[in-house]
């Protein structure tokens, strides 16, 4: 399929894509839509491209409509794609046109570790795709397409890498060194037990550049979104963990989070898969009533506005009202039926 867009400017210098949400402009899932350009400032112009999620698109350029040159490739996500042309001054005639090339799409320009593409900064999104990549000769790491990024930290500290957004779920690994043949691997940080990120965590060091190497068990392949932030605090101060109460109960459930480089998008509370309070505060209480007999595993989760997330697991145990021998159940009469359960008491723990 080819969308063609008849908007003049002068030749540019290059375009470049940024795609993100945006609310501005309605959905239609039934073919990919180019939208209306808009002016930037100090020349040039953006071409809005709505694309089909999971689907691989190129953008051409023309001057003549005849002689088409490939300008950039991408793999939708659930993004509006801006594309961006700043021009140099030149004078001549500009076509834009987008293609469907989802089967045959060009291989990702950081394909190969030498042409990684270079990131700076802490609350940042990148994008890509491994479709049509290759394994390069001596690469480390996984078998399969792979692309890489370089970044460098600008500060000390705890830092999450995660894949938020992503077609598909690519494998990670990270690495020190400025060479193919001479990559150092990192290790993930450890955290608290009970804590987790939805990201490969690392102790950053100021100044050190890190390359980052995704890939895919093949298939699948697809598109990319790459968030690189501080990840958010959380402080989770009730229930203690482990602690333990008689049936019937109620937990009182308390935490409150922040984020160090950008915003809390949520704050929730959540057992066995159901939700138990929700928030875009930065603090969360609640109460937890008539929790049943059995051991519970109440998940605390921070989540900032690029989707990197901070959860800790606290464990609450209720046992049967007579568990103790001083609470024991009295039965008198010639015949009785008690109902009960044993689950979870103290020979159990």
């Amino acid at each position: 399929m080819v969308i063609l867009i008849s908007y003049c400017t002068a030749v540019g210098k290059g375009v470049t894509v940024s795609p993100r949400k945006s609310s501005q402009f309605s959905r239609d899932d039934s073919v990919p839509s180019l939208l209306p350009p808009s002016p930037l400032a100090g020349g040039g112009f953006q071409i809005p491209v709505q694309g089909i999620s999971g689907r691989g698109y190129v953008l051409q350029t023309s001057t003549d409509l005849i002689h088409w040159t490939n300008r950039a490739a991408f793999i939708a996500l659930d993004e509006i794609y801006y594309f961006e042309d700043s021009p140099n001054g030149s004078s001549g005639a500009r076509f834009f046109r987008v293609m469907e090339r989802t089967n045959d799409i060009p291989p990702p320009s950081n394909d190969n570790f030498g042409s990684r593409t270079l990131l700076s900064g802490l609350g940042i999104t990148a994008f890509g795709y491994n479709v049509n990549a290759s394994i390069e000769l001596g690469e480390p790491g996984y078998t399969s397409a792979s692309v890489w990024w370089s970044w460098t930290a600008p500060s000390t500290g705890l830092v999450v890498i995660a894949t938020v957004g992503s077609t598909f779920d690519p494998r990670m690994n990270i690495y020190t060194g400025s060479s193919l043949g001479a990559l150092t691997q990192v290790d993930p940080y450890q955290p608290s037990p009970g804590q987790n990120y939805n990201g490969f965590a690392l102790y950053a060091a100021a100044g050190t550049t890190y390359q980052i190497q995704l890939a895919s068990d093949y298939p699948p392949e697809g598109g990319i979104k790459l968030e690189i932030a501080s990840p958010p605090n959380l402080a989770v101060t009730s229930p203690v963990n482990g602690t333990v109460s008689l049936n019937p109960t109620n937990f009182v459930l308390t935490a409150s989070a922040s984020d160090p480089d950008g915003s809390l998008r949520e704050l929730k509370v959540a057992v066995g898969g159901s939700l138990l309070g929700i928030t875009t505060n930065t603090s969360i209480s609640l109460i937890w009533t008539n929790v049943g007999v059995g051991q519970h595993d109440i998940i605390f989760s921070a989540t900032d506005k690029l989707g990197i997330t901070t959860s800790e697991v606290r464990s609450a145990i209720v046992r049967p009202p007579n568990d103790d021998f001083a609470n024991r159940i009295l039965i008198s009469g010639d015949a009785a039926t008690i109902n009960g359960r044993s689950g979870h008491d103290k020979r159990n723990q």
